[in-house]
């Protein structure tokens, strides 16, 4: 297994123009689909 160093939160580089990029509407879309659980697999409730 490798060994990964912390570098730092990547939303406001990556994740935050992306999503802009989407839109609201497909955001929630994606999110519909894909969010509806964590990785240990509880429900997320991200849309409401």
């Amino acid at each position: 297994m490798p060994f990964y160093d912390y570098q730092g939160q990547r939303g406001e580089t990556e994740l935050v123009p992306h999503y802009a990029k989407l839109g609201e509407e497909k955001v929630r879309q994606y999110w519909s689909i894909k969010n509806q659980k964590s990785i240990d697999g509880f429900p997320t409730n991200i849309l409401g």
